[in-house]
């Protein structure tokens, strides 16, 4: 266990305060559990990529041309809302 002292602007240390209340916990044991949240977080999409290639899409080169392949289905879906 490491002791770590932090200066807080108010606009930060009074959410704090308000969960720490709302929760019935102190205000340094809901401040470790939200670093700890931040620093336990994975990347963004790194919980999408573990199923990368999971799924036979057909596609050779979804990789490489994934924005092309979105473009195109929005641009259907967008021409689907027209006609209906």
């Amino acid at each position: 266990m490491h002791q770590l002292t932090l200066d807080l602007p108010d606009e930060v240390y009074q959410p704090l305060v308000q969960k720490a209340q709302a929760t019935g916990q102190t205000v340094e044991a809901v401040a470790s559990d939200c670093l700890t949240d931040s620093v336990q977080q994975l990347t963004p999409g790194s919980r999408l990529r573990r199923w990368a290639g999971a799924l036979d899409s057909g596609l050779s080169d979804l990789a490489a041309r994934h924005h092309d392949y979105l473009g195109e289905a929005l641009r259907d879906e967008l021409r689907s809302e027209q006609n209906d």
